[in-house]
Formats: structure tokens, C-alpha cells, sequence
């Protein structure tokens, strides 16, 4: 069966998203809610990475070349959660009487953002089982998600994002060493990882019994 550049799930995600953001503007005569655009935008990006690294890998290019998109993917990979963070924005943050309508954009933008997140970690999964031995696939993707889950406390709590390590690499890494001792981060880390591991798993678990039950079937 022949793969389409972007699954059809993930263009209705994208589609839907100007709908709300523009009936947002229209309704409240303001542009509060733009934020959302980047935050989302950041949230695409590694599945870029994400697809470049499977197609180094599935066609035998120098594995130098897998590393570094893989590099880049795992830097971006973090704002694929970070979006949930920005329900923080209804405390306070935006017209309280569109609060109901706010909390659905959030959400929707957030989950958008975590569908298109996790499925760039299936592609890299997919890489993985590729380059390495089954045994230690799942551990590095436990390593992942806890970097992850450390990338959006650095973004949310200390205002750094993904350029932050072209920019000022020396800053970001003495501040998030530092950072590292901190009760909240050791919680935001913890809680962030845990829940995208086992929303992956759970998704990972369907996969394989949706495949299991076609070929019995």
C-alpha cells in the first residue's frame, strides 16, 4: 500500500485548527490567541525530522546523516507536549468571558499537537527497531520521553526553546544542569514523561493487536 506524504488523520487535525482559531478572532475581536500558531508550527516540525531520519535510514544512507536528523528531532520533539502547558493561559490569561471557547481551542491545539508528536516517535520508533537491538529500543524510548518531559519544563518554567541551544548553548546547558536539582522540575519531568510513555504504549498496544487480529483474521 502506498504512503501519502501526510496521513489524512493528521490534515483534518491541521484543517480544523484555523476554523476554531478563526472563529476565536472573529467572536472576540482579537488576536489573544495566535500564540497558538507557533506553538502548533513547533509542534509539526519533528515529524520532519522524524521522516528524514527513517528515509536515512531505510535507504542506507551514512548514518552520520540519521544522527544528526535524529538530533534535530529529538530537540524539537519536546513541543509536541509543551502546547498542553499552555492551559495555564486560562488562569487569568485571556478574555475570561470566551473561557469556555478557550479551553476547547487549548485543548484542541494541545491534542493536535501531541497526535502529531507522537506519531513522529512512531516513525523514529519504527528507525530504531532499524539501527539497534530490539532489548534496548524500548529503554532508549524511555530515555527519550524523560528528556522530553525535562525539555518542557526548560521551556515552560525557564523560558527556553529549541534555537536556545544554536543561540546560547553554554546558557541553556549550565541553567538546565542546574535546574536539574529543583523538586518542580524533578515533578514536571517525572509526570510529563510518564503520561506520553503511556499514552504511546496504549496507542503502540492497539497497533500491534489491530495486526495481530487482521492476520487471523
Amino acid at each position: 500500500m502506498k504512503k501519502t506524504f501526510l496521513p489524512q488523520g493528521l490534515f483534518v487535525l491541521l484543517l480544523f485548527f484555523p476554523l476554531l482559531l478563526g472563529a476565536r478572532i472573529l467572536g472576540s475581536r482579537s488576536l489573544e490567541g495566535v500564540f497558538l500558531i507557533w506553538n502548533l508550527f513547533l509542534a509539526v516540525v519533528p515529524l520532519l525530522f522524524a521522516w528524514l531520519t527513517n528515509f536515512f535510514v531505510q535507504g542506507g544512507y551514512n548514518r552520520i546523516l540519521a544522527f544528526i536528523s535524529f538530533g534535530c528531532w529529538l530537540l524539537f520533539f519536546p513541543n509536541s507536549g509543551y502546547i498542553i502547558t499552555d492551559l495555564m493561559h486560562l488562569n487569568g490569561g485571556l478574555t475570561r468571558n470566551l473561557i469556555w471557547f478557550d479551553s476547547l481551542l487549548i485543548f484542541y491545539t494541545a491534542l493536535a499537537g501531541l497526535v502529531f508528536g507522537l506519531y513522529s516517535l512512531h516513525v523514529v520508533h519504527e528507525a530504531m527497531e532499524k539501527c539497534m537491538p530490539q532489548k534496548w529500543v524500548w529503554a532508549a524510548l524511555i530515555v527519550i520521553f524523560v528528556l522530553c518531559g525535562y525539555g518542557i519544563y526548560l521551556g515552560r518554567f525557564m523560558r527556553f526553546n529549541s534555537w536556545d541551544l544554536l543561540a546560547d548553548p553554554l546558557v541553556l546547558m549550565k541553567e538546565a544542569l542546574l535546574a536539574l536539582t529543583e523538586r518542580k522540575a524533578q515533578y514536571v519531568t517525572v509526570f510529563f514523561a510518564s503520561t506520553q510513555f503511556v499514552l504511546y504504549l496504549s496507542l503502540w498496544l492497539f497497533k500491534k493487536q489491530r495486526n495481530a487480529d487482521i492476520q487471523n483474521a
